[in-house]
């Protein structure tokens, strides 16, 4: 046995967990607003027109790189914009989720992001001048807090990376997704790198809290405070929220929810490669059924680059996706599942707020991750299926109202407690911060 592997067996592992944490906390500095640390901009409040001392404006830049991820900001958004003396501001970075990693050549005629803000009437900046071909300096926006929904500074333009957003104003980090493995997707969307340049975690799940607990000992314990279990802004949708997607002509709707990638790379893979042919057959016999796909956002380009569902295929299934087949690409998540009767889905965190929501899932996951403790609870209320055969059959009868596990899905919507309110609690975490009632 050599000496790496006898010092292993002897040292806890946390030992060397926590020695990452602080070779990583001095690597990144510390961030404003922890441990008495200032951002870089001007605090101070100007003077009236009347020569009282004018109430401090606080400024709240939500860092929006694809739309698809509005839905969890938007109930920060709506709450503070509600508060005098709150700007709530949207940073629109356009085709940053274009390439992992961040493709600096940017596509002009991509405004998906401006576009997505100006229909839905979001006080926003472009992040990106296409007149001068340069990025906005985000030091320019007099911030005090920076939101962010993705951990990967990668995926970023550099100036809007977390370790120099850290240092302009105190930086906010909302988990885009639900947890509900145990595998190697909690190590990026918790990644270490990431998290040390925040000032608050706003944790979406218990198993998580623990997990950054046990996984990074000393950061936890030294920025305490940093993490707050706060529930998941996802679930804050009002009861009786109708989709934006029309159902009118229909009988029912069914959406499929296929995964980005292929089984086999420490994932869980997508069942689009397989199903997609079947899906549209399924339509083509079911003229009265809207049968939406709602792809990952990063299955396309993925498949693209592996070669597995080339140009010209992609081409030709959206070609495919006409009459009663949608392809829905739109930036809200929530509208193909809050119009479903069923949903079809491979591993993704909008599962639980399928559950959240009472809609049956029918679930291809394979299993080649574990489940976390959440996840188990919600995948017993389930129904499972893993070749297009099974799947089309639990359609049928889920389609004609035949829904024996409706009562395991109350129960379990209790048990978790998937209510919302998410929003608010984290919208008042920044208002006490910034002293504002």
């Amino acid at each position: 046995m050599g000496i790496k592997q006898v010092i292993g067996r002897c040292i806890p592992r946390a030992v060397f967990w926590a020695r990452d944490d602080i070779r990583a906390m001095r690597a990144a500095g510390t961030p404003a607003g922890v441990g008495g640390v200032e951002p870089l901009k001007a605090k101070a409040a100007e003077d009236a027109l009347s020569g009282e001392i004018a109430k401090p404006q606080v400024t709240v830049v939500f860092v929006l790189i694809y739309p698809a991820s509005w839905n969890l900001f938007a109930p920060i958004y709506d709450e503070l914009r509600a508060h005098e003396g709150v700007h709530a501001l949207v940073l629109a970075v356009p085709n940053a989720m274009k390439s992992m990693p961040f493709d600096p050549e940017v596509d002009p005629s991509n405004t998906a992001c401006e576009e997505f803000c100006r229909t839905h009437g979001l006080d926003y900046v472009c992040a990106f001048d296409r007149e001068t071909g340069t990025w906005l300096d985000p030091a320019t926006l007099g911030a005090d807090y920076f939101f962010f929904s993705r951990p990967y500074d990668d995926q970023y333009p550099e100036a809007y990376r977390s370790d120099i957003m850290s240092k302009l104003a105190k930086t906010c980090y909302i988990p885009y997704g639900y947890n509900i493995s145990t595998g190697p997707i909690p190590h990026l969307m918790y990644n270490r790198a990431f998290l040390v340049n925040m000032w608050r975690v706003f944790v979406v799940q218990k198993s998580i809290l623990r997990w950054i607990r046990r996984n990074y000992p000393y950061l936890s314990r030294v920025r305490k405070d940093t993490f707050q279990l706060q529930g998941y802004t996802e679930f804050d949708i009002p009861a009786g929220t109708q989709s934006a997607i029309s159902r009118a002509g229909y009988r029912k709707v069914v959406t499929w929810l296929p995964r980005w990638i292929s089984a086999g790379n420490n994932n869980s893979g997508s069942h689009f490669l397989e199903f997609h042919e079947d899906f549209l057959a399924f339509a083509e016999k079911h003229p009265d059924v809207l049968c939406i796909c709602r792809p990952h956002p990063l299955m396309f380009g993925h498949f693209r680059i592996t070669g597995e569902f080339t140009e010209e295929q992609e081409a030709a299934f959206r070609a495919a996706c006409t009459g009663n087949v949608l392809l829905d690409e739109g930036g809200d998540s929530h509208a193909a599942v809050l119009a479903a009767d069923v949903v079809v889905a491979d591993m993704t965190g909008l599962m639980m707020s399928c559950l959240a929501l009472d809609k049956p899932v029918i679930s291809c996951d394979e299993g080649e991750l574990g489940y976390s403790e959440e996840a188990l609870i919600m995948d017993a209320s389930f129904y499972h299926a893993t070749r297009w055969p099974e799947v089309e059959a639990l359609l049928e009868k889920l389609l004609e109202g035949d829904d024996s596990l409706a009562g395991a899905r109350s129960a379990a919507r209790e048990q978790l407690d998937l209510n919302g309110g998410a929003g608010k609690r984290i919208a008042r975490v920044i208002l006490d911060d910034a002293g504002i009632e």
